[in-house]
């Protein structure tokens, strides 16, 4: 079995998936049908599905599908672990509610636009200096935009994440005196951060934490 999310996340993914036809390899595309976001009354193809918790249940599920198709005789296996994760993501989710329910603020800034899908579903909105790719050089009219919006909402964190350069996100910041801190979109946990523990519900609650920092949230 091929896991594979979808949302235009894995550029090889169509290339593979044609190469693949007729072998006995079955494909999952976890946010198929989930990696479409609507912004400004337009549908685009945002692959960030597992920042929403609730997103990421559903992706759980298709997954869980795929187990049960190739090993059928372990199918209650599988669905013990799914409804064990699906938990956890319910917990988180109830987290995020919570924390994120109290706030002087509801717009933040970050260094791309990931985190759609999980503002959405907590009635936050997202300022995204690039686009849903951090490769997307936004243009100095949009930094300025993007600075006058800073300023006039007051917002003092600037967020980039430890994968992609932070240049962007520091020139926002030393423009409107604010300061920039982490929101990590969980794009590269590495083999040594899964040694000291660290894993999708770790960093999850720490980018809860620095929302509610941002948004100055009643902790």
């Amino acid at each position: 079995m091929l896991i594979l999310n979808g949302g235009n996340l894995e550029a090889w993914g169509d290339k593979i998936r044609d190469e693949l036809q007729g072998s006995p390899v079955l494909i999952v595309t976890a946010g198929q049908g989930l990696a479409n976001r609507q912004r400004n009354g337009s549908t685009i193809q945002d692959p960030h599905v597992w920042l929403d918790p609730l997103l990421a249940k559903k992706q759980v599920a298709a997954i869980e599908k795929g187990f049960e198709k190739i090993a059928p005789k372990d199918a209650a296996y599988f669905q013990a672990n799914a409804k064990t994760l699906e938990e956890k993501l319910d917990q988180l989710n109830v987290e995020f509610k919570q924390g994120l329910s109290s706030c002087q603020k509801k717009d933040f800034v970050t260094s791309h636009a990931a985190f759609g899908y999980l503002a959405a579903q907590y009635g936050l909105s997202q300022i995204a200096i690039s686009g849903v790719s951090p490769d997307e050089e936004p243009s100095s009219q949009k930094l300025a935009e993007i600075a006058n919006v800073v300023k006039k909402e007051d917002i003092k964190i600037i967020f980039f994440e430890s994968l992609v350069s932070p240049k962007l996100s520091q020139t926002i910041a030393q423009e409107t005196g604010a300061t920039t801190m982490v929101l990590d979109p969980i794009e590269g946990i590495t083999q040594k951060d899964l040694n000291v523990g660290k894993n999708y519900f770790t960093v999850m609650r720490e980018n809860l934490s620095a929302l509610q920092t941002a948004l100055q949230c009643s902790k």
